[in-house]
């Protein structure tokens, strides 16, 4: 009895194979921007945007498009953290076409400037879509709401990095 069912196993793990059936299961892919934002003040804040664009050959910057958060509690706020159908996909290939091909990102209060997204003291955020070709969890932007950080060179509260920045500070 033993060997016809494990004659049987084995018949039918080759039909399997024979049959076209996936050996692994794929994960959806994630391509676009997805945003974490770490607020660290006691306040909300609704309609809060984030801007993309490039930087043009005049040093200007040329937004391309913008994404309206969510309101932002304190503590972590996760967005477009799924697959591909959820993320933010601007025209990544109308901002390769801007000066030097990177991405570059503004923070927007409700009813205030627009200001660039520090890195840190020395640098904007950005992606280089030179370097990438897909922007999957390179597109990760985490942003951070905090009073008096060292590197808000805008004295705006925000900083933040993304997963792309991370090859610079080899």
């Amino acid at each position: 009895m033993k060997k016809v069912i494990f004659c049987s196993l084995i018949v039918i793990f080759f039909l399997a194979q024979s049959c076209g059936l996936p050996n692994e299961i794929t994960e959806p892919t994630q391509n676009g921007i997805k945003f974490k934002i770490s607020n660290s003040t006691n306040f909300e804040y609704e309609n809060a945007k984030v801007i993309i664009g490039g930087i043009n050959s005049d040093k200007n910057f040329v937004e391309i498009d913008s994404y309206t958060l969510p309101t932002i509690t304190k503590g972590l706020l996760f967005v477009h953290n799924g697959f591909d159908n959820k993320r933010w996909k601007p025209d990544f290939n109308e901002i390769k076409k801007i000066g030097d091909g990177k991405a570059f990102f503004k923070f927007q209060f409700d009813n205030k400037p627009a200001n660039f997204i520090e890195f840190d003291i020395d640098r904007n955020l950005y992606i280089d879509l030179a370097k990438y070709e897909v922007i999957d969890d390179t597109g990760e932007i985490i942003i951070y709401i905090i009073k008096d950080d060292e590197n808000d060179v805008n004295e705006d509260m925000v900083t933040g990095w993304t997963e792309s920045m991370l090859s610079i500070l080899d």
